[in-house]
């Protein structure tokens, strides 16, 4: 744990509770966390032990991430995930097929670095860096574990309309950021030709119902061959009636 004061809270309590063991460092001494000499007085006091890096992310992580691609039924070309240490993008992103990508959300302010220990992560996981992903780092919202009135009032919104309480640190920020690039026609791979590809998103931000009414919809589709289309969004559950007139979350007016 990082911190001469020697944090504790609820989640800490539950973990002491739990049998874990806490070890602080103070936060010279946890920026060098990966150096020998810290991880010798750590061997000192544990012996044997295996360590496992912040955000689980190693070679094997790397390889475990990359399951969860299998696990999802729905057909897409798009998956994406928010980042912190970039294990489970360098993970899914090994997994995609041909025509699919992945888009990683970064929660950090300014680690542009992360795009390089991607890199670095899939060179030693899989022997070769892929070109089949990319860092959004415009959605960190003031940095790590930091959040704005924009991002509350997302969070709020989507609660209230899906009964779902997205985390504020990693997955609100990235549902925050799909929400804002759909609303702006934004593509992140902007030398991508236009139509060669059909894009399959999570989330849509609105929806126009026949009645005119706009409401919320889950997922929006947009191919070559659907351009006169484009705005059809996919049925769910959970959605509101049609002609509620409800408007879907809205999206932060400005990137953070």
């Amino acid at each position: 744990m990082r911190g001469e004061e020697k944090p504790f809270n609820a989640v800490l309590a539950a973990a002491v509770a739990d049998g874990m063991r806490l070890h602080y460092l103070d936060r010279a001494s946890y920026r060098r966390k990966h150096e020998e000499d810290v991880l010798d007085l750590l061997r000192t006091t544990y012996r044997d032990f295996y360590l496992i890096p912040e955000g689980g992310t190693t070679v094997l992580g790397v390889r475990g991430c990359a399951e969860l691609v299998d696990e999802i039924a729905e057909p897409f070309d798009l998956i994406a995930c928010p980042v912190g240490t970039g294990g489970t993008l360098a993970g899914i992103s090994s997994a995609l097929r041909p025509g699919q990508r992945a888009l990683g959300i970064s929660v950090l302010r300014g680690a542009h670095s992360l795009d390089g220990e991607v890199r670095q992560l899939q060179r030693t996981a899989l022997g070769e860096p892929l070109t089949n992903w990319t860092i959004d780092h415009r959605f960190h919202f003031g940095g790590f574990a930091r959040r704005t009135g924009a991002l509350n009032a997302f969070l709020a919104d989507f609660a209230d309309r899906h009964g779902l309480h997205l985390d504020p640190v990693y997955v609100g920020k990235m549902m925050s950021a799909l929400f804002t690039l759909i609303a702006h026609g934004l593509d992140p791979w902007p030398d991508r030709r236009r139509g060669a590809t059909t894009a399959r998103c999570a989330v849509a931000p609105r929806r126009r119902s026949r009645s005119g009414s706009v409401g919320p919809g889950p997922s929006i589709s947009r191919s070559s061959s659907a351009r006169r289309d484009r705005g059809r969004i996919a049925q769910s559950r959970g959605r509101p009636p049609r002609g509620s007139g409800r408007p879907a979350p809205s999206a932060p007016s400005s990137f953070r």
